[in-house]
């Protein structure tokens, strides 16, 4: 039986007892001496009851043990049968404790208190016998994280195959937690790739650590990549030529390639376009030239960390000429005639000639 008061206590209490004489003369000799009556306070009586610890903080699906004992008159500590109930703060029901709010030992003075969700409680020990009763405070609070486990643990994918991981969470009591965070990450995403559901996808041979962490604690899979990804050789510039231009007209002329990886990133790396024209990263070379001239140049052309270049040369030529001259003026019979013909375009020299018809008799086209 615990002891929660020192004997000191106890005999200070006890001498207060009551002590009551009956009768009032005293005498010697023959006389009689009356006898006192000793009247003592039940010494044994409960005047309190106590809930040890008196407030805690206990995790989900843990259980902690409370212990109940009585408190006599005398300051000792005994044991006691008392009925533990619990009541939520959040609600005003004194309703006896449910499956939610288990203690088991009515009769007891161990209460069992099993957490099964979050809130706060009043836990509540009441002697049946009597009106004394004590109240324990408890919180319970989400359980932390304390293992994470990856199913499966390992893998072995060929290139360009995919296996879903999946998580388990477990507090220190075995538990298994849901609704928590986890974050993948691989140690060589050029290897294996995870996104946020799990899902790893090999990219090339190797290995990697796939980490799913959740609130600190973590767990690693490993994941070998097989296979040899199919040889790329290197990119090569299949267009020769390029078509001839003209001043004033739009040009447009895609170059081509062959090997590498399939996607292409053309440049210029040396000499100049035609005045007018550009190249696009997509191998296209366009505009409106705006000079007639021959210009030299040498493009590249990139993928898979590989390239080619070839020199290429395009001609612009002047624009065609067009003849302005839309009328003649008319001629008389013996008198001398002239009349001039003018044209735009071309590189300004021209040379005229008859294609069709007759000039009237006595006049030729110089």
């Amino acid at each position: 039986m615990p002891f929660k008061h020192k004997l000191s206590v106890r005999l200070a209490i006890a001498r207060t007892l009551l002590i009551a004489f009956v009768g009032a003369s005293l005498s010697c000799g023959d006389n009689n001496v009356a006898s006192p009556n000793i009247v003592l306070a039940p010494t044994d009586e409960l005047v309190d009851l106590v809930i040890s610890p008196s407030s805690a903080t206990v995790a989900v699906n843990d259980s902690l043990d409370f212990q109940a004992y009585g408190v006599t008159a005398v300051g000792d500590s005994v044991e006691v049968t008392v009925m533990w109930t619990t009541v939520e703060d959040s609600t005003s029901s004194t309703e006896d404790s449910t499956e939610d709010k288990t203690f088991k030992g009515k009769g007891k003075a161990i209460g069992r208190f099993k957490a099964n969700k979050p809130g706060e409680y009043d836990l509540i020990a009441e002697v049946d016998s009597s009106s004394l009763a004590d109240t324990a405070d408890v919180t319970v609070v989400e359980a932390d994280v304390a293992e994470v486990i990856i199913d499966p643990a390992s893998a072995v994918l060929d290139v360009g195959q995919s296996v879903r991981l999946t998580v388990l969470l477990k507090d220190s009591s075995g538990n298994t937690l849901s609704d928590r965070k986890v974050v993948w990450n691989s140690s060589h995403k050029t290897v294996a790739s995870v996104d946020s559901t799990g899902l790893v996808t090999g990219s090339a041979s190797g290995q990697a650590s796939i980490v799913a962490e959740s609130e600190g604690v973590a767990d690693t899979a490993t994941i070998s990549v097989e296979g040899v990804v199919e040889d790329i050789s290197a990119p090569s510039i299949t267009t020769t030529v390029l078509a001839v231009g003209t001043v004033g007209e739009h040009y447009s002329e895609s170059l081509a390639a062959t090997g590498g990886d399939g996607t292409y990133r053309w440049s210029l790396v040396s000499g100049s376009l035609p005045a007018g024209l550009s190249l696009a990263t997509d191998g296209t070379i366009s505009g409106t030239p705006t000079e007639d001239a021959t210009s030299s140049f040498r493009v590249e052309v990139a993928s898979a960390e590989m390239a080619d270049s070839v020199s290429f040369s395009i001609v612009i030529a002047p624009p065609a000429p067009s003849m302005t001259t839309t009328t003649l003026p008319d001629g008389t019979v013996g008198q001398h005639y002239s009349g001039s013909l003018a044209a735009a375009g071309g590189d300004g020299t021209y040379s005229w000639s008859l294609v069709s018809g007759s000039l009237p008799a006595g006049i030729s086209l110089a």
